[in-house]
């Protein structure tokens, strides 16, 4: 929608390929210079395989690699990689300069763009919608309606964000995050507004983390209200009703008072299991079984929220926070993951406070869709 107007606006990121395709070019032109990939893995403390990944486009980049980056680059007054990847407003300038030049209007919106609105927000929706509306109402109705995030920074590097929830666009929540983690190294205050049952809630995050956090949040919760207009079950079960033996048995062990990882580990279910950490309201993937069928390269040592299936990936989130509030749960899900159909039991276990173990029984995996 954002890109059938024909007015003067900026257009970075439309969908995911583009964005690999930018960082993929960033890469390669600095790489060309003398740096190497295993040099740029060391200096931001990743495997050489994931620089590989991000210039041959097989991975995206989330924010904390952007960021970790773009530190690299600036240590040898290389300013211009964020330009590359969000357009020249976005890019930092050297220090004891203003940390952008004007103020500056950012839409996030419906599949993950940014766009830059040099006339303001109202009016590029205007143009966009291509509608005689009065500007000032147009931006809370993108807001609210179409799930688009609004994003304000000033010239003295303070930042305002806007978005509904359950109506923010999982891409656009995303981008926006990465986005803020880190073109928004510079902000100076960063201010929320939430539009909640009606009204505009405020919020005040403490530091660029904590707001990161909450645009994640707004992705989860976004994601999770559509799953139930899919066609998938997501089903909750007592743990009672666990029929096949290995789930049973494990249950078992730890009613007794086994460890949940010690009673798979001993009864061989690791290559259909998982294990996540759990820092704060952030979930990371440490092992994910090689029988599962996911890509397990691009997932360990990563938050789920990073992974480009949204809605999956707020269902892990979702489950894996329930099992360290509620203790064991059991779930029957016939869903699809990376375009596969996927039916399959799976039972999570809190490990302590930050991890839990989960263990599934595949029941039946389609073909790609």
């Amino acid at each position: 929608m954002g890109n059938s107007s024909g007015s003067k606006r900026n257009t970075f990121g439309t969908d995911r390929d583009g964005f690999r395709e930018r960082q993929g070019a960033a890469l390669r032109r600095r790489l060309n210079t003398g740096l190497t990939g295993k040099m740029l893995a060391k200096s931001v403390g990743v495997h050489p395989d994931s620089v590989m990944n991000w210039l041959h486009g097989r991975v995206t980049m989330d924010g904390v690699a952007v960021a970790a980056v773009n530190a690299v680059f600036m240590a040898h007054e290389d300013y211009a990689f964020l330009g590359e990847l969000y357009g020249q407003a976005a890019a930092p300038r050297p220090r004891g300069s203003a940390p952008f030049p004007a103020d500056l209007c950012l839409w996030f919106t419906d599949g993950g763009a940014v766009h830059e609105a040099p006339t303001g927000h109202a009016r590029f929706v205007q143009d966009a919608l291509k509608v005689s509306a009065e500007p000032d109402d147009l931006a809370s109705y993108a807001i609210r309606n179409l799930g688009w995030i609004e994003c304000l920074v000033r010239s003295d590097g303070r930042i305002r964000l806007r978005y509904a929830l359950l109506v923010a666009d999982p891409k656009a929540a995303t981008r926006a995050r990465d986005w803020l983690l880190s073109a928004g190294q510079y902000a100076t205050d960063i201010e929320i507004a939430v539009w909640r049952d009606g009204e505009w809630e405020h919020l005040s995050p403490a530091g660029i983390l904590d707001a990161s956090r909450i645009l994640g949040r707004a992705s989860v919760a976004t994601s999770l209200d559509r799953i139930a207009e899919r066609d998938w079950t997501v089903e909750r079960l007592s743990v009672e009703g666990i029929q096949f033996p290995g789930l049973a048995t494990v249950v078992g062990s730890v009613r007794q008072g086994a460890e949940p990882l010690k009673a798979i580990v001993g009864l061989s279910l690791m290559d259909t299991s998982s294990l996540f950490a759990i820092d704060g309201g952030d979930v990371t993937s440490l092992w994910i079984g090689p029988t599962l069928g996911l890509p397990t390269k691009d997932f360990v040592g990563r938050n789920v929220l990073d992974r480009s299936d949204r809605n999956y990936a707020a269902l892990i989130h979702c489950h894996v926070l329930q099992a360290v509030s509620e203790g064991p749960t059991f779930y029957r899900l016939n869903i699809e993951i990376s375009g596969r159909k996927r039916h399959y039991e799976r039972v999570a276990f809190p490990q302590g406070p930050n991890l839990v173990v989960t263990s599934t029984h595949l029941l039946e995996t389609g073909a790609q869709v």
